[in-house]
This record gives structure tokens, sequence and C-alpha cells, in this order.
């Protein structure tokens, strides 16, 4: 299998210039250039493990997901934001890169999309519908439970 350095302007697949964001081509892949490259073609070895799970965990526990560190890497354990604009638990492992930038296999196509997004200083929209927070009534995006209150009720559950 071959793995492809990471280039917003280039399909990386060969398809020539891409569109919008970018491209990446999986399997049934059906030509269109609607995400960011950066997911990289390699054998299950360097396939990235999930965020560890947690009830409180919004973002899809299948998937890898990218943490945004603008004030240093968030504590392992903890509840965080993703690129996705979800929340995942952070992993005591940090993210791998291959040597030439790539990702592994496993990472959330959204939170790679954000990604570059952010290297070119956009942010994705988020459409998710507002409600209140049924502990605190303030206004969130998470399924009815704030962000902050999601972390207080991961951290009593891991403190248990």
């Amino acid at each position: 299998m071959t793995t492809h350095k990471l280039n917003p302007d280039i399909c990386p697949y060969g398809e020539g210039p891409a569109s919008g964001s970018g491209c990446i081509k999986r399997t049934g892949h059906d030509g269109e250039h609607s995400v960011t490259p950066g997911i990289a073609e390699t054998p299950a070895p360097d396939t990235a493990a999930p965020n560890p799970p947690s009830p409180y965990a919004t973002a899809d526990p299948n998937a890898r997901h990218l943490l945004p560190g603008l004030f240093g890497a968030p504590r392992p354990g903890t509840l965080a934001p993703t690129g996705c604009n979800r929340l995942a638990v952070v992993p005591a492992e940090p993210l791998q890169t291959a040597d030439d930038g790539t990702f592994p296999h496993g990472i959330c196509d959204t939170c790679i999309t954000a990604w570059y997004a952010a290297l070119r200083g956009q942010e994705l929209p988020d459409d998710r519908p507002t409600t209140n927070c049924r502990e605190c009534q303030s206004q969130t995006r998470h399924d009815g439970l704030c962000a902050m209150c999601r972390q207080d009720a991961h951290t009593a559950k891991e403190t248990q």
C-alpha cells in the first residue's frame, strides 16, 4: 500500500487539483473532492485506536479525534473539544503521524477537514441545533448536556 503526503491543493490519489478543501479517496471513492486529504493508506498496525469511551463523549466512538490544543495538550482522561465540534476522551498516548506528516487510518474525516480549514484561517460551520443544558440551562449543542456538565459527570464517573 502507499502513503500519501498531506497537500491541500492536490488530490493525493492522482486525480488532479483538489477542489474545495481537498480529497480523501477511500474504497468506493466517488471522485468528488469534498473532504481534505490526510488519511494515509497504511496497513492495520498503523491504524489509530479510537479515543477511550465515555457515556458523556459526543464524538464518534469508532474514530480517533483530533484535539486542538491552543493552551497545550489536554490532560489524558478528560473530555475535550474535538476538531469535529464534539467531545472526546483524551487518550493517554498522543497521536503519532508518519515521518512525512501523514495521519494514520482511523482519524475522524471531519477533524482532518477542520485541521486544514484552521491552517487556512477558516472554521467549519456547526449546524447542530442549540438547546438549553438540562443541568445548568446554558446554551449547548451537545444533546441537552453542555460541555462543562458533561466533563463534571465524566469526572465523577471516573473517580467512583
